[in-house]
């Protein structure tokens, strides 16, 4: 039997080297997209409550939503929303938190916050994400 060498061996180790520089482009890429379910660190700089209600881009309530408090990476409590979208963390320390939103296949980002020297305010209104996001034309 006759067999035809379409590539040369330099050819072939040319492919092999472009095939895993590909692949490495493609395991940074995804390992670097951001995940926006959990929130930026922000500072609370004295003692307070930390409670509002979350409602989706038209307003609607949102119930069952998977709320955790973290400090750094230890969760500082672990909470869901109540029938009308209303959570409440208590009264918090003066510290470093972030605020990570749960919910089925992870379809919301979490709230933006803002601290000043009065305290922190949490926007009521969870953005989709951009991956689940579909739009019609």
């Amino acid at each position: 039997m006759l067999r035809i060498r379409l590539y040369s061996k330099g050819a072939t180790l040319l492919m092999r080297t472009t095939l895993s520089c590909v692949l490495i482009l493609l395991l940074i890429s995804s390992a670097g997209a951001k995940d926006c379910s959990t929130s930026k660190e922000f500072v609370v700089r004295h003692s307070q409550r930390l409670s509002g209600i979350f409602v989706d881009p038209n307003g609607a309530d949102l119930p069952g939503i998977g709320v955790r408090l973290l400090s750094g990476r230890k969760i500082i409590q672990d909470i869901k929303t109540d029938s009308h979208g209303r959570y409440d963390f208590g009264e918090i320390p003066a510290g470093k938190y972030q605020i990570q939103i749960q919910y089925s296949y992870h379809s919301f980002c979490a709230p933006r916050i803002q601290c000043d020297s009065k305290g922190c305010e949490i926007d009521r209104s969870l953005a989709l994400k951009p991956k689940n996001t579909v739009i019609v034309r």
